[in-house]
């Protein structure tokens, strides 16, 4: 994943998009996607979790953790609010190489699907088409405790053409 490929995003012809484009992106092995948001260019990873034998933790399917775009890059794991009330997931084995999930703060239906022996992919329905989710920007405004979500962006990659594949969700 690189700059020239999110650029190819905001080249098309989409509605206005909150998608900074100087926003860093993610090197890490394992990355599924990730999320980013207005606030700042901390950034929630969502990597495939693998148990100490290097198999997929099928119970467990993904690592989730913050990337702190500080000097030091620090990775951290999210706080009990913020994996029970937002960035937390529940899933379900569908069969040894597919698992289903959803957002505990929305329900839209994802899949994790195991594509070779240590390559998976996250896929959902973008604007109709089935994609290679990529990434997530929620843009929200702070207003006391919990921030409100204006709107939530997916970016991903058709699978049929592997072109590239936007979304825009307005709660």
């Amino acid at each position: 994943m690189n700059k020239t490929f999110y650029q190819s995003f905001l080249d098309k012809t989409y509605e206005p998009q909150g998608l900074p484009s100087d926003y860093p992106v993610p090197d890490k092995e394992g990355l599924l996607f990730y999320i980013q948001r207005n606030q700042n260019y901390n950034t929630v990873v969502y990597e495939v979790n693998k148990t100490e034998l290097g198999d997929w933790n099928m119970n467990d399917p993904m690592k989730v953790y913050w990337i702190k775009y500080n000097q030091l890059q620090e990775e951290c794991e999210l706080n009990y609010i913020q994996n029970k009330l937002a960035y937390g997931y529940n899933s379900q084995i569908i069969n040894n190489d597919l698992i289903e999930f959803s957002f505990v703060s929305y329900k839209k239906q994802f899949f994790i699907q195991k594509v070779g022996q240590n390559d998976f992919r996250v896929i959902t329905d973008l604007s109709g088409s089935y994609a290679y989710l990529n990434n997530m920007y929620v843009y929200a405004e702070e207003f006391g405790v919990f921030p409100e979500v204006k709107f939530v962006e997916l970016f991903g990659m058709r699978i049929d053409s592997m072109g590239p594949c936007y979304e825009k969700i307005i709660p």
